[in-house]
C-alpha cells in the first residue's frame, strides 16, 4: 500500500494503528480534513503530514502533543505535571507580565493540583530550535532539557529560563491559587538551573531538536535527568501520530477509526 509515511516493523503497531497510519498519510488524502479535536484545538492532515520523514515538523504539533497531555492531567486520577504550551514561552519572553498571562493560561493549563510534581515548558527560538524547560518541585531545581548544549547557547538558553521561572513562580503566588499553596520554596526564578547533559549528542539541527522535544515533554511523572528516552526519528514522529490521534481526548477518533476501516477494505481490495 503507498504512503507517504510507511510504517516499519520496528514500530510495533497495532492493526488499528496501522489502518490509522495508512489513513493519515495516504497520498491523496484532504490536507483540511479535522482528524484531531480536543475541544477548541483542532489538528488537520496537513499538520500530521509534517511527521512524515524529512519534513520539518509544524509547530502546532508540540501544541496539539501540549493539549493532549493537559487533557490527561485534567481527567486522570494522578496529576503530577503542568505542560504548558510552546506559546506561553513566547508570551513571557516577549514581556508578558504574569497578571496578563493569568487570565489564558491558570484555569486551563496550571490548575492547583495538590500532587504537581513537575512543570514542563517546551520553548522555541527564532531560529527554530527547541529545547524544554523542566521544574522539579520536589528537588526546587530546574533542568535545561536540549539537544545540543555548548557554553555560549547554553548560557541564553539559561536567561530565558531564568525568566519564565520568576514570572511562574509569581503566578503561583496569585490569588488564582490557594493561600501557601504546596508550601516550599517556589520562587522558581531563583532555583538551580542544571543541563540535563544525557540527552546531548551535539546534534545543531532544528529538525532533531523538534523531535527531542517532541518526545521528552511526554516524561510526565517519570522525567529522570540522567536517563531520557532514547530518541529515533520516524519512531518518535509515527508514536507521537498514533498518542494524538487515539484515546478518549479525541472528540474526532470514532469518525477517523471509522473512515481509517473503510480505506483500509478499499485499498486492501484493489492489491
Amino acid at each position: 500500500m503507498e504512503s507517504n509515511f510507511r510504517p516499519s516493523q520496528d514500530m510495533l503497531l497495532t492493526d488499528d494503528e496501522l489502518r490509522l497510519s495508512a489513513y493519515i498519510f495516504q497520498l491523496k488524502g484532504d490536507p483540511s480534513e479535522e482528524l484531531l479535536k480536543i475541544g477548541s484545538t483542532i489538528g488537520t492532515r496537513q499538520h500530521f503530514m509534517t511527521l512524515c520523514p524529512d519534513r520539518v515538523i509544524d509547530k502546532k504539533i508540540i501544541e496539539l502533543m501540549a493539549v493532549k497531555l493537559n487533557w490527561n492531567q485534567h481527567n486522570t486520577d494522578a496529576q503530577p505535571a503542568w505542560i504548558l504550551p510552546p506559546r506561553f514561552a513566547e508570551a513571557v519572553l516577549k514581556g508578558k507580565m504574569s497578571e496578563d498571562l493569568l487570565p489564558d493560561f491558570a484555569e486551563e493549563w496550571m490548575a492547583a493540583f495538590e500532587t504537581l510534581k513537575y512543570i514542563y515548558v517546551p520553548i522555541m527560538e527564532p531560529n527554530g530550535h527547541w529545547y524544554l524547560m523542566v521544574a522539579s518541585m520536589d528537588e526546587t531545581v530546574i533542568y535545561l532539557v536540549d539537544c545540543h548544549l555548548n557554553s555560549q547557547q547554553t548560557a541564553a538558553r539559561k536567561r530565558s529560563i531564568r525568566t519564565i521561572g520568576k514570572v511562574i513562580g509569581r503566578m503561583m503566588f496569585s490569588s488564582y491559587y490557594p493561600h501557601n499553596y504546596l508550601e516550599g520554596n517556589f520562587e522558581l526564578g531563583t532555583w538551580d538551573i542544571e543541563e540535563a547533559r544525557s540527552c546531548e549528542d551535539h546534534s545543531t539541527s532544528t529538525q532533531q531538536s523538534t523531535i527531542c522535544t517532541l518526545e521528552w515533554m511526554q516524561m510526565d511523572d517519570v522525567f529522570m535527568s540522567n536517563l531520557l528516552p532514547r530518541v529515533e526519528d520516524k519512531l518518535v514522529r509515527m508514536k507521537a501520530a498514533m498518542k494524538l490521534l487515539n484515546g478518549p481526548h479525541n472528540e474526532n477518533l470514532e469518525m477517523v477509526v471509522e473512515k481509517a476501516q473503510k480505506f483500509w477494505e478499499s485499498q486492501m481490495s484493489c492489491e
